[in-house]
């Protein structure tokens, strides 16, 4: 991921690789989408030595030992399960084993079943964005005193930082726990879900939106009573929104100043208004007829950068 935004953004990316067979060979365990989306922009080189006075930054894949015929002014980006260093550096370790050790698996689904894992590439995607954006410092300061600089972060460190909400209940003498009532909940409305959530100072403007005398009862008349009676607030909830749109609830809500907004599924985001005024979701470069995937989510001068011809 590290390097496809360095190649959307114009570098010159080639996955090396030394004698160990083709491109073909190294994905092939891997879904044909996901070679198509992080190498599309990238080309091979197989060779048995790497000319080092030739790179600008070294990419490692945290694998094997870091290299040690380093020049003074190469930068070098690595990821590794669970960090470089340490008692753990030596441990298998992987996306699901970073969620757990983490903290972050603790807090993903229904309190009286198993956690549930973060779907797809997430920790390795943050972790990629992780890199880039050290090796971006890097290059400020290599283009300032011409020396190059060793940047590394971990899967582990990378699902720490994203955590950031357990440590601060606990800072605060709580305890954040899996399935805890106060977090949000999904509602149903006419075209699909919705994640509701609201802070105790909201309900009044809640029932306000949802206009129900259904709501303004004694079971649901305080914080603490409302979750007591959370399936029962739920059920409400949901047959006062089988009526409404998605965006129509969000519009509402958002007026009053409550955090909630629509559940979107894939389909949703390729044909999002949003997204197709952003000019978001553009075609993968040599995939097949009709795949599409996101494009850099930045702008410079209200222009999204464009990788140079071939």
């Amino acid at each position: 991921m590290c390097a496809k935004y360095l190649a959307e953004l114009g570098a010159e990316v080639s996955l090396y690789r030394s004698g160990r067979g083709s491109a073909e060979q190294r994905t092939a365990d891997w879904p044909v989408h996901l070679s198509a989306y992080l190498d599309n922009a990238k080309s091979e080189t197989v060779a048995e030595t790497l000319d080092l006075a030739e790179i600008d930054i070294l990419l490692e894949d945290g694998s094997g030992a870091p290299s040690s015929d380093r020049l003074p002014s190469l930068i070098v980006g690595r990821v590794t399960d669970l960090g470089g260093h340490g008692p753990q550096a030596g441990w298998q370790g992987g996306e699901l084993i970073a969620q757990a050790e983490s903290g972050l698996l603790a807090l993903i689904g229904d309190s009286k079943k198993a956690p549930l894992s973060l779907g797809g590439h997430q920790l390795a995607y943050s972790a990629g964005l992780a890199l880039f954006t050290g090796l971006m410092i890097a290059l400020r300061h290599r283009a300032a005193t011409g020396v190059g600089q060793q940047v590394e972060t971990s899967l582990l460190e990378t699902a720490a930082y994203i955590e950031w909400k357990g440590r601060v209940y606990i800072q605060t003498g709580g305890d954040l726990a899996r399935g805890d009532l106060s977090g949000p909940f999904v509602s149903r409305c006419s075209d699909g879900p919705f994640g509701f959530y609201y802070r105790p100072t909201d309900w009044p403007a809640v029932v306000a939106v949802l206009g129900s005398d259904r709501l303004d009862v004694p079971q649901f008349a305080t914080h603490a009573l409302r979750l007591r009676n959370h399936d029962e607030l739920c059920r409400v909830i949901n047959e006062l929104c089988e009526s409404t749109t998605r965006d129509e609830l969000y519009h509402r809500l958002q007026a009053v100043g409550v955090p909630a907004g629509p559940v979107y599924d894939a389909h949703d985001l390729l044909y999002s208004e949003q997204y197709g005024e952003r000019g978001f979701i553009v075609p993968v470069p040599g995939g097949e007829t009709g795949a599409r995937q996101p494009a850099l989510p930045v702008r410079f001068n209200d222009q999204r950068p464009q990788r140079p011809a071939a």
